[in-house]
């Protein structure tokens, strides 16, 4: 029963969020524990039953961490005729990790998530797979927000789907509807051969301090923790303080300083036009995507076709071609005069603005 809920919450967050298609070869990053082996069988099982064509690829890497032993894990892969590789980082991570201990002696989290994550890339794409799958799920996602309130002072939490552009590669978490007590009780139930982490670090980072937190505060309010997941994707209810120029508008400055310093290295630049029968230029926009978001810029339309719903036109464009990136989330930036209630029509919907002296910017957010 607990793989059934599991897959009842694969299904759906397939379906929000467009994480699998027909073709795909997605790599599952198997660290040995509950959470990735569960998304590998619950993978598997998914085939059968969404009627989709892919195929899945287990990959672990090899850290370094001692006495991690996948025997029984490669023997369990191939009974269930599921292809598994193991590769060995270069240089190996714990070997890094431990030459850079944090101030209390601790091994740095941060670099060894960006350098297993670095290391699933090349592996995935040593394979031919166009994307990877991590077993994060819904108590990790609440964990991440808070931890970023808490440590980072911004309201944020990971995507349940991103393209990499730098890369070239999808990020997919299939589990991200899933409670970590469900995965626990259906690795349990299938008898599934887990490896025990040998990492210094288990269960004693920020993120245990976040969870053991969390579960005090679930144990007062039962219902805090389904608020909280629904909260995530709950944009139309956003609301939080806006400050007055310049300061609401230092996140697009900032970013844009960040993207120079960065040499618009995961920055594509695109444009759209529309032009009259004479070839002069009547309709245009321009755009920017970077990770899993394009942001469109600049809106032109020539006064003589105002209202004649080109920026339609041109959005549906814009939104063909997202699609072909893979790219699941369109902001937009428009001025408050020029033509915003065709976007409101086709979806758009007003989560910030930005009045300034002599004009009103507005953003939107569009999911595709």
């Amino acid at each position: 029963m607990s793989m059934r809920k599991i897959l009842g919450c694969l299904k759906q967050a397939d379906i929000d969020y467009d994480l699998i298609k027909d073709g795909d070869k997605i790599a599952v990053g198997i660290s040995g524990g509950k959470d990735s082996f569960v998304l590998l069988e619950a993978l598997n099982l998914y085939k059968f039953f969404s009627k989709k064509k892919y195929e899945i690829v287990g990959i672990n890497i090899i850290m370094g961490f001692p006495n991690m032993k996948f025997f029984e894990i490669r023997k369990w892969c191939k009974n269930n005729n599921i292809e598994f590789h193991q590769i060995k980082s270069k240089p190996l991570i714990y070997d890094v990790l431990k030459l850079n201990k944090t101030k209390d002696g601790k091994l740095p989290c941060s670099i060894c998530s960006k350098m297993k994550k670095a290391a699933i890339n090349q592996a995935a794409k040593k394979y031919k797979c166009n994307k990877v799958a991590f077993a994060h799920h819904s108590d990790d996602a609440i964990e991440t927000l808070f931890l970023n309130m808490t440590h980072g002072g911004r309201i944020a939490t990971f995507s349940p789907k991103m393209f990499l552009s730098n890369e070239k590669m999808t990020f997919i978490r299939p589990l991200v509807y899933c409670h970590e007590k469900d995965i626990a009780k259906t690795a349990l139930q299938n008898k599934l051969p887990l490896c025990i982490s040998t990492c210094p670090n288990d269960k004693n980072t920020n993120r245990e301090e976040i969870k053991l937190l969390l579960k005090k505060y679930y144990h007062l309010f039962p219902q805090a923790r389904n608020n909280f997941l629904t909260m995530l994707s709950n944009t139309s209810k956003i609301d939080i303080w806006q400050k007055k120029y310049p300061d609401d508008y230092s996140f697009i400055k900032n970013s844009k300083k960040h993207l120079l310093e960065n040499k618009l290295n995961n920055v594509e630049n695109i444009s759209f036009t529309r032009d009259d029968k004479f070839g002069k230029k009547i309709a245009g926009l321009n755009a920017t995507i970077e990770d899993n978001i394009l942001q469109i810029n600049d809106v032109f339309v020539s006064q003589d076709f105002y209202n004649k719903n080109i920026e339609k036109e041109l959005y549906y464009d814009v939104e063909k071609y997202a699609k072909t990136k893979n790219i699941s989330t369109i902001i937009l930036n428009i001025y408050s005069f020029q033509n915003h209630k065709a976007f409101e029509e086709m979806g758009f919907i007003k989560f910030s603005s930005f009045n300034g002296k002599n004009y009103n910017k507005l953003f939107y957010k569009k999911l595709i």
